[in-house]
């Protein structure tokens, strides 16, 4: 389908066919959302079409689009196999392994002036909800592409032959995809059409994704939380709440990171080998993208008088999964997940809060003042966990060190004393060779509560009233092997 962008020139048949007959194009350039949107927006800006011409193109493209989107659907659902996969890789541009022939609708949209026009043709079109379905769509391809490609690794491997790298056949169309609904989320009018079909985008942030399918993870959260900043309301929150999706999605997340409700690690079990679960999700980055979806949900939906999803996701164990998360969490991911502790920490969950989303759009409640104790808890928690000293102190103890109830001194001399036996072990070695991620759980805690005090005057004292949590690494200085953590708490 030819785009309006590229309409109006006497030579637009020849050019067509030239494409057809060169899979390289006369640039012979591989293709993508850049070059293709280049050569669409250089195209536009020659033929500087008036505004009712843009309209009426946008509106075109946007129908092409959700046509296309509706009859692969229908086949889909009748089980066509390939045709319905081949049809909508070429909808949405080609395949990443493709060199694009031409222009799709999709670049059209792209690339188009954003104005409120824009958004009301693809509100007419029902565009956001047929993108939505393009994104189920291709999980589902990419589960299928790496199933088939497994099957011909096996037969490779019993023929003596070496296995191929299983590769993804969508992450540039899925980029697009998710490029476009993030800008159409930026009106909340969009919101209310994409009422019916939330469940189906939500689920896709905790669903399993072989290794070559994490990119659309990546894309669906990143509309999920552009609809949390722009298009949540009052009451698409409590249509939320009343739906149960916070704790379905928390659900998944358990099962997806192979965690209990109390944040062990289990051994994760699924049908399908090539999905994703436990260490294996989480070395990819799946823990990370599903976390950070759901409490990026939770946080923004605070924001309008309703606090009905952070109770739904403390109800479902939210805080210990993230805790277990951050806690078991072996790669550079790790990180992702502990910077969602200044994000966490800052929601206003008290209940008088008004609504500031009109006032202060995509900006965090209460000015990032530290008033949610859940995350508190969370904190101390992964500082205990984290901190040998904390830990000796308490088997010797059976308490944890509290520096308001014995003198900081006599606190002080102990950590001296337990120096020598902490950090001067025949396991000294591999420790201090860390890990290569550069994740580490003290060290990153101690970056985030230092962000936390950077956000607001009062933080530093709210969290040091509650937590001691600067005095404690204060404390502890003496028996730290890194570093660079102890740099860090100079």
């Amino acid at each position: 389908m030819r785009s309006w962008i590229f309409g109006g020139n006497k030579n637009e048949g020849q050019a067509d066919d030239r494409a057809q007959n060169n899979p390289q194009g006369d640039s012979g350039r591989p293709g993508g959302v850049v070059g293709a949107a280049a050569d669409a927006l250089s195209a536009f800006r020659r033929g500087a079409p008036d505004d009712a011409e843009v309209e009426r193109k946008v509106s075109l493209a946007a129908r092409n689009l959700c046509y296309g989107v509706q009859r692969i659907v229908l086949a889909a659902k009748g089980k066509s196999g390939v045709e319905w996969k081949a049809e909508l890789l070429n909808l949405l541009g080609g395949a990443d392994d493709v060199v694009p022939k031409g222009h799709c609708d999709l670049d059209v949209l792209l690339v188009a002036p954003k104005n409120d026009k824009f958004i009301l043709r693809c509100l007419e079109n029902e565009l956001p909800p047929n993108m939505i379905h393009c994104l189920r769509l291709l999980r589902v391809l990419e589960l299928q592409h790496a199933n088939q490609k497994h099957k011909e690794n096996e037969a490779r491997v019993q023929a003596g032959k070496k296995a191929k790298t299983i590769k993804p056949i969508s992450s540039r169309a899925t980029s697009k995809v998710s490029q476009l609904l993030c800008t159409l989320c930026t009106d909340p009018s969009v919101g209310e059409q994409l009422r019916p079909h939330l469940f189906g985008l939500l689920a896709l942030s905790g669903a399993s994704y072989p290794a070559s399918g994490v990119h659309v993870a990546k894309g669906a959260s990143q509309v999920i939380i552009a609809f949390a900043e722009n298009c949540l309301s009052n009451s698409l929150v409590w249509f939320l709440h009343d739906r149960k999706m916070i704790i379905h999605m928390t659900d998944d997340i358990k099962e997806l990171c192979g965690l209990t409700a109390d944040g062990d690690l289990t051994n994760a079990s699924t049908s399908n080998a090539l999905s994703l679960y436990g260490a294996e999700a989480e070395k990819e980055g799946l823990w990370a993208i599903s976390l950070s979806t759901v409490i990026h949900l939770v946080v923004h939906s605070c924001r309008h008088n309703c606090k009905e999803l952070m109770k739904d996701f403390e109800a479902a164990k939210g805080n210990e999964v993230l805790k277990g998360a951050i806690l078991q969490s072996k790669s550079k991911y790790g990180k992702e997940l502990m910077n969602l502790i200044p994000l966490l920490a800052s929601c206003n969950v008290s209940e008088d809060q008004e609504d500031t989303a009109a006032a202060v759009p995509g900006q965090r409640t209460s000015e990032n003042l530290a008033v949610n104790t859940a995350a508190f808890d969370i904190m101390e928690e992964l500082m205990f966990k984290s901190l040998p000293f904390l830990q000796e102190y308490d088997e010797e103890f059976d308490e944890r060190p509290n520096p308001t109830k014995k003198p900081i001194k006599e606190m002080a001399e102990y950590t001296l004393n337990l120096s020598a036996k902490i950090r001067f072990t025949e396991e000294d070695v591999e420790e201090v060779a860390s890990d290569e991620t550069g994740f580490d759980v003290a060290t990153d805690l101690l970056l985030s509560s230092l962000q936390l005090y950077s956000e607001h005057a009062m933080n530093f004292g709210i969290l040091e009233d509650r937590c001691h949590l600067l005095t404690t690494y204060v404390l502890a200085f003496p028996t730290l092997k890194d570093e660079n953590l102890k740099v860090l708490i100079l």
